[in-house]
């Protein structure tokens, strides 16, 4: 009887530590670390002003946000807007999708076949004013 109360108890005691050891990789951070930046306020995509900065068209929508993680297709009227956000080489008629990929960053696909298949694609960032930016692509 002696032996299963002792091992009994080096269970609890195992059990103890182990809960312990856990419990102190879910603490939170210490003190003196920052916790990680949030954005002061949510950036809101128009697909109106969008269009304008990247020289497209699109039928018109139910809302005028996109929202994270939706996307729009439309069809270039601009090609030197889209050149200045650094998808070059396409002419007006050309498809484009615009997605929302982040909180503060669209991702432009642009594609067409006629003269010649020629695709495009940029990330690109908003400030808080809407003015858009290439994001520059990330070295592997």
């Amino acid at each position: 009887m002696t032996r299963v109360h002792s091992s009994s108890s080096r269970g609890t005691v195992v059990g103890a530590i182990v809960t312990c050891v856990l419990m102190g990789f879910a603490a939170p951070k210490a003190a003196g670390q920052a916790p990680a930046k949030q954005p002061e306020r949510e950036i809101t995509f128009s697909v109106a002003k969008l269009t304008t900065q990247l020289g497209l068209k699109v039928q018109p929508r139910e809302s005028d946000d996109i929202a994270l993680g939706a996307s729009f297709t439309a069809l270039l009227t601009d090609p030197d807007k889209l050149a200045r956000v650094g998808i070059r080489g396409l002419h007006e008629g050309a498809r484009v999708t615009v997605s929302r990929v982040g909180p503060d960053r669209i991702r432009v696909d642009a594609d067409e076949l006629e003269p010649v298949p020629v695709r495009g694609v940029a990330t690109l960032r908003s400030d808080e004013k809407g003015e858009l930016t290439p994001v520059p692509p990330k070295n592997p």
